[in-house]
């Protein structure tokens, strides 16, 4: 039997995760996070702040919104994995050497001033850049 002091839940409630766009904060596209109030609550594609937005002024994203978003999560994640690691860097052999007596002018051979990313691999190297602090007081490509 249904009266006429039922709550008011004949919004449907979108699921988690499902792409919307917000067309009453200008066609902000985001990823339900949930449900507060009345609002549904989404975050920008890659991350970020999320807003509330009015059920009614979503709409599902379509096949060219939805991989702008995941072009967008893409790079997002591109950019994360070549951060490089804050890890401290070991000194390359000639600069190991060239911490003994004698074998100073070692500094001046080594040739690892500059990160080589290992080839078609995102945030990957194949050989690190030289550790030693010699590197900052000499410029890069000094013999």
């Amino acid at each position: 039997m249904s009266t006429a002091h039922e709550p008011q839940d004949t919004i449907t409630k979108h699921p988690v995760a499902t792409l919307l766009i917000d067309t009453e904060h200008g066609d902000r596209i985001g990823y339900v996070m949930g449900h507060e109030g009345p609002y549904v609550q989404l975050r920008p594609p890659g991350g970020g702040t999320e807003w509330d937005a009015s059920p009614d002024r979503l709409r599902p994203a379509d096949a060219k919104e939805a991989l702008r978003a995941r072009l967008t999560e893409r790079n997002r994640e591109g950019r994360l994995m070549a951060t490089p690691p804050t890890a401290d860097r070991s000194p390359s052999p000639e600069c190991a050497l060239a911490e003994n007596p004698g074998y100073e002018h070692l500094h001046t051979s080594c040739r690892q001033t500059t990160d080589i990313p290992l080839p078609h691999a995102v945030g990957i190297l194949l050989q690190p850049r030289c550790g030693c602090t010699c590197h900052s007081r000499r410029k890069v490509g000094q013999s």
